[in-house]
């Protein structure tokens, strides 16, 4: 779970995900991670289809260095476009991954910060 996400998380987050929340917390809605993972598709189809017409081993033939500075320039843009998508494909699922397990995921009533956290802890125990 973190080899996408990183160092983007604190350790109370971490902790929180482990041992969950307290009993008179309002429970977690998944209609964040719905709401992520309908454009997964859409990336995913794209680097797939992608693929299929740019690959790096071209890039590496002959042929390639015979072709004019337009024509290179625009097939390295698309070779960066492709596998771009496929960078937002996995950043999405990891995404959805990690909310999924509840990291990083408050309740609005703590009024929540990204990066830090909870900042009102109390209306977690009211």
């Amino acid at each position: 779970m973190g080899m996408l996400t990183g160092p983007y998380y604190t350790y109370r987050a971490f902790n929180d995900m482990l041992h969950g929340w307290p009993s008179r917390a309002p429970r977690l809605s998944l209609a964040p991670l719905w709401r992520r993972l309908q454009e997964a598709p859409f990336f995913g189809i794209a680097y797939l289809i992608g693929s299929q017409f740019v690959s790096f081993d071209y890039l590496r033939d002959p042929d390639f260095q015979q072709l004019g500075l337009t024509k290179r320039l625009a097939y390295l843009a698309a070779v960066f476009l492709v596998y771009r998508m496929r960078l937002y494909f996995a950043w999405i699922v990891g995404e959805c991954v990690c909310v999924g397990a509840g990291l990083g995921a408050y309740p609005a009533i703590s009024r929540p910060v990204a990066g830090r956290g909870p900042t009102d802890l109390f209306a977690l125990h009211r």
